[in-house]
């Protein structure tokens, strides 16, 4: 069993199914910045879908707070560059957790992320960013769409996203470790340096995370308090066999956190 990185990531709700929508910033045809293109994520979206760009509440952001410094331990560690998060079912908050996590350690640290959206089935991240997209992840790995023309750069320094779009063509079971051993090596080289965050679908939803896992340094594990049941995780165990598991993440906590929250670390 891995260790627990940390106890209380979010009072959060998951994966929010209403949005405000920014207004759309990106044009076919705009000129590409070297540091991807820029848009425009109004604080009420941040606030209103959980995000901690908009938050104002110290418990969930020191939670946070705590979350990147385990997680930036380890990476430093063991020089990891690339980092899915999974969970076992939907509905765990494994989005919701990849994307904070995203921006704690853009915003935090002189560190810069990519956050990627591979949950091909049930896509998410542009719908808490509040954007929306002609084109995502599923369809540069369908119709060869230009990647460059995909990287986003919300108004956190340090942050890039590749959203997914729920409307690509892309099949899940299609998706090969081959397809996404090319593209991780695509990222690495259009992002040097960056730490790359995939947001990976749930474990117990098809075959995509056996496509995604080994491709990446580490994986992190979010779990549902009250809702990810042992037998789940008897379930997900064999499917994370030959993946390096950094660790679990408890997501819905009923307390804030404390110094006493986390144990464990390599």
């Amino acid at each position: 069993m891995t260790d627990t990185i940390v106890r209380a990531v979010g009072m959060a709700r998951g994966d929010a199914p209403g949005v405000e929508s920014a207004p759309e910033t990106r044009r076919r045809g705009a000129p590409i910045r070297p540091d991807g293109i820029p848009v425009r994520v109004p604080v009420s979206v941040m606030e209103r879908n959980r995000l901690i760009g908009g938050l104002k509440d110290q418990r969930i952001l020191d939670a946070y707070s705590l979350l990147r410094t385990r997680v930036l331990h380890r990476v430093n560690q063991n020089r990891i560059s690339t980092l899915g998060v999974t969970s076992p079912s939907p509905r765990d908050g494994k989005s919701l957790t990849a994307t904070n996590l995203a921006i704690s350690i853009a915003a935090g640290e002189n560190q810069p992320v990519l956050l990627v959206d591979a949950d091909v089935r049930r896509p998410s991240i542009a719908h808490l960013f509040g954007l929306h997209i002609n084109a995502g992840l599923g369809d540069y790995l369908v119709d060869d769409a230009d990647l460059d023309e995909m990287i986003l750069q919300p108004p956190i320094n340090g942050l890039y996203v590749i959203p997914g779009r729920a409307k690509s063509r892309l099949r899940p079971e299609s998706l090969s470790s081959e397809k996404v051993a090319r593209l991780i090596k695509r990222l690495k080289q259009r992002l040097p340096g960056a730490l790359i965050i995939v947001d990976m679908p749930p474990a117990l939803i098809g075959g995509d995370v056996v496509a995604f896992a080994p491709n990446l340094d580490a994986t992190l594990l979010v779990v549902a308090n009250r809702r990810t049941h042992e037998a789940d995780m008897e379930k997900v165990m064999p499917l994370m066999e030959g993946v390096n598991v950094m660790g679990t993440v408890l997501n819905f906590a009923d307390q804030a956190v404390s110094k006493n929250d986390y144990y464990g670390g390599r």
